[in-house]
Parts: C-alpha cells; structure tokens; sequence
C-alpha cells in the first residue's frame, strides 16, 4: 500500500498543509482542513491493511474519495476566510483534483464499474 503514488501523495499534501496551515492559527476551519487532508492516506491505508474483502476496500477507497472532495472544500473555506494564500489555496486544490482522480481510477479499477 505504502508504494501507491497515490497514497504517497496523499500522505505529502497532508503534512505540507499541515505545516503550511501552522502559522493560521488554531480555528476550527484550519482543524478541518488537517483532519480531511490527513484522513484521504490514513482511509487509503485502512482499505489495503484491514478491509476483509475486495467490497469493504472498495467501500473504504470510496470513503478516501469523499474526504478528498471534503479537503478541497476546507481549503476553499481558508482561502475565503484569509488562512490560505489564493496561490496556496489554487495548488492545493489542483493537487487534490488529481488525487481525487487516482483514486477514482484505482476505485473503478476494484470495482470494474466505469
């Protein structure tokens, strides 16, 4: 699991907006944006480590998916509220677009669904 490029992506953007996010304080949006962007690795890991069958992986991927759009709503959210550059805030939201995608293609590729 641990060599998915998307999961080392995932992983990386969840540690640089937490880094990048340190110096906007602590307000719930920021805390948000921390918990959505880290749970898209944390979700990707749990459907290759635990999941019991190839539905529950397929579930869990899917669940990676959501937070992965929920991340790109948070970040939208620091933007507007002055927590994100509007450079940072475009980056991030392009890096998780293409996550998002990753994982759709590896979610249809489990599922056989297109």
């Amino acid at each position: 699991m641990r060599d998915l490029q998307v999961f080392r992506r995932a992983y990386e953007a969840g540690i640089v907006l937490h880094r990048l996010t340190a110096k906007a304080g602590r307000d719930d949006t920021v805390s948000q944006l921390r918990r959505a962007s880290k749970s898209v690795a944390a979700n990707i890991a749990e459907a290759y480590s635990i999941a019991n069958s190839a539905a529950e992986r397929r579930r869990i991927l899917g669940i990676a998916m959501k937070e992965a759009d929920e991340t790109k709503v948070w970040i939208e959210y620091c933007r507007d509220l002055g927590r994100l550059t509007r450079e940072d805030a475009q980056c991030w939201l392009q890096e998780y677009d293409e996550i998002g995608a990753m994982l759709y293609a590896l979610w249809v590729k489990r599922t056989g669904n297109s």
